[in-house]
């Protein structure tokens, strides 16, 4: 794993999507599908080291297998057909974080509606949760990391302050609920160096204003409220361990998700005029 790391880091590759997208092979192994595109020398056994560690020198140099695998995991799941698709591990296109969501079912809302797809960095993660609150942005529940109760609301509110941390292009892990650095905080820092006089509300709208953008760019780029979704095997119950048993079936997150655009002004996951002219940028109403 260390080597693997190394290579990926050598070369540039993301090593999320590419553990990913070698272990997807390896189970298509297992099924009997890898047949359909791969006949080479590597086995793509799980856990055979040499494998992964060929598959990702292939990758980078874009030879052989690493070619396909290079395209992403879709591009792969395309290609092999069959039933892969229930356990291709994607969002929009993006290969999943190894944060499983049936443990954490505010990131897995946060998953399927997140502008660029799978991103563990959208939100604090619901364990967080279950000891304390941030009332000051809003989260006023502690909840059960398996609760669905109370997620969507809390996920906005993360949204909207991760999205504020990025506008002011400050490291999310010195601010809370990871660091000290609170929202009075922030707002001092930010009068201090700039003049302006910006109040908690206000702040807070710097990020919301920005997750609503993302959605316009998205929605200019094709996505609808169908690609608001979790892979398949998210509906499967975790079979052992301490999230054993929990699931997120497909209505467990419809419910989520229904609550989640209700509260953004949204419908149908389109902004609405209203919200946009709230937020002071209903010029981009009909973002082209």
């Amino acid at each position: 794993i260390c080597k693997a790391n190394e290579l990926c880091n050598e070369a540039g590759l993301d090593t999320i999507s590419t553990g990913i997208v070698i272990a997807f092979l390896m189970e298509c192994k297992e099924k009997g599908l890898l047949g359909r595109i791969y006949d080479g020398e590597q086995t793509f056994s799980w856990g055979d080291g040499r494998t992964i560690l060929d598959a990702i020198t292939k990758i980078a140099e874009r030879s052989k297998i690493g070619n396909l695998l290079a395209e992403g995991l879709d591009s792969v799941r395309e290609k092999i057909g069959g039933n892969s698709g229930e356990f291709a591990l994607t969002i929009k296109g993006l290969e999943m974080p190894l944060h499983d969501p049936r443990g954490k079912t505010g990131l897995g809302l946060s998953y399927a509606i997140s502008s660029r797809g799978a991103c563990h960095l959208r939100i604090a993660h619901d364990p967080i949760f279950e000891n304390r609150a941030m009332p000051e942005i809003g989260v006023n529940t502690k909840a059960s990391r398996f609760s669905f109760e109370h997620k969507p609301e809390m996920v906005v509110k993360l949204e909207d302050w991760e999205a504020l941390l990025g506008s002011l292009v400050f490291c999310r892990f010195t601010a809370e609920p990871l660091g000290p650095i609170n929202l009075n905080r922030l707002e001092k820092a930010l009068r201090a160096v700039t003049g302006w006089q910006v109040e908690d509300e206000e702040m807070l709208r710097v990020g919301e204003r920005a997750v609503n953008l993302e959605r316009l760019f998205n929605l200019r780029e094709g996505f609808t409220f169908h690609d608001d979704r979790l892979p398949h095997r998210f509906s499967e119950a975790l079979e052992s361990g301490a999230s054993g048993g929990h699931a997120i079936t497909k209505d467990d997150l419809d419910k989520m998700l229904n609550e989640y655009y209700r509260l953004r002004g949204w419908r149908d996951g389109v902004p609405s005029t209203e919200k946009l002219d709230d937020l002071g940028i209903a010029e981009f109403a009909n973002f082209k």
